[in-house]
């Protein structure tokens, strides 16, 4: 694995001669000021070096393509080869799930209705997609599904007639939410086609999984009562449900990634948030909000999407302690800003959106040596 080093702040070297011309003669005044000379000279060039090194691009950019962004929680899917699951954008209304191989092109999915806007948002390493296909009638109103290997398979409901993938492990579960016989979603794992209601909060009637763990833990949110907002919780493999510690003010908050060792980020009302040993860490700000943790890998490197002033959307990574703004890790002269960053893998590579001459579109970001 690569290790990517941030750190910007060059150590500064300081000779330290305490005393130096009482101890030496005034024949060797001279000498030990050439000396003293060169080795301000030696440590000016290091820390030029540094600052150099410093200043650096530590990710090269790959272009993958047009892509006009939905909600947090409706986001491209990205598996450990660097492949994508995403959509292409024929116009400002029509859209079709896609597949993107490294940045050098994309396969629509096969199967597909043409007459329907469908989004992918989930890829495993056996190239597994999952997604959603709108209806015609109402955008509100979508179909889960299931690709692979050019075969499409609608995943069925829970009794109702909608339903929604967010995402796919390696073992092929899927997780997402689909309506019951009473018109509520509720979060749902599909196993083999075959659709597993997950527990609700005590009094709750919604819920939603965002994201799956090979060991089949899911997270999402859940409500605890009719008509009030979500609740960031985790279901165990087991399929029960558990609350998210959370700030005593919290409002609303939800769970969009979990990562193989059980870490979970997400936001909690509108703060990027961690959630590690059982208790929930800030990861802060770039000024302003909202903000958002969107991803995190087996290394607990977290990316997401903070806001500067006036709302400005930034990508960052959160790694060490540290929350870092990409954009001061790519080159300065790429014509690219990034606003968020999806999601990242255990190699380090990063799924970016931002825009480029004028234009909304997705990135890999690839660590540089």
């Amino acid at each position: 694995m690569r290790d990517l080093q941030f750190d910007l702040s060059p150590a500064q070297l300081s000779p330290d001669l305490p005393g130096t011309e009482k101890m030496i003669s005034k024949n060797f005044k001279a000498v030990a000021a050439t000396l003293l000379g060169c080795s301000l000279s030696m440590a000016s060039a290091q820390d030029a070096s540094k600052q150099q090194q410093a200043s650096a691009p530590k990710y090269r950019i790959v272009d993958t393509g047009l892509i006009i962004a939905r909600a947090v929680d409706e986001r491209p899917g990205m598996n450990a080869a660097g492949e994508v699951a995403a959509w292409t954008t024929i116009d400002l209304s029509s859209s079709q799930a896609d597949l993107r191989h490294s940045g050098a092109s994309s396969t629509v999915l096969s199967g597909l209705p043409s007459s329907s806007n469908s989004y992918a948002f989930g890829l495993n390493k056996a190239g597994v997609v999952v997604g959603i296909v709108e209806s015609t009638a109402d955008m509100r109103f979508t179909q889960a599904f299931e690709w692979s290997g050019g075969v499409l398979n609608l995943l069925p409901t829970l009794g109702g007639e909608y339903g929604l993938a967010r995402s796919v492990n390696d073992s092929g579960q899927v997780v997402g939410a689909a309506q019951t016989p009473a018109k509520k979603f509720h979060a749902t794992v599909w196993t083999d086609h075959v659709p597993k209601e997950l527990e609700l909060l005590s009094h709750g009637d919604t819920s939603y999984a965002n994201d799956v763990n090979r060991k089949g833990e899911v997270v999402g949110q859940s409500n605890d009562g009719p008509n009030r907002q979500g609740k960031a919780v985790r279901w165990g493999s087991d399929g029960v449900i558990h609350l998210l510690p959370t700030d005593h003010e919290s409002v609303f908050s939800s769970a969009l990634a979990i990562n193989n060792q059980g870490q979970i980020v997400g936001f909690d009302n509108s703060e990027a948030v961690l959630w590690t040993q059982g208790r929930e860490i800030e990861l802060g700000d770039f000024g302003d909000e909202p903000n958002a943790a969107l991803d995190v890998n087996d290394k607990g490197e977290v990316v997401g999407s903070s806001s500067e002033a006036e709302g400005r959307m930034r990508a960052f990574l959160w790694k060490n302690g540290q929350l870092l703004n990409l954009n001061k890790f790519i080159p300065a002269n790429s014509g690219w800003v990034l606003l968020s960053a999806f999601r990242i893998n255990n190699s380090g590579e990063i799924l970016a959106h931002g825009f480029y001459q004028g234009k909304s579109r997705l990135c890999l970001l690839i660590p540089v040596q």
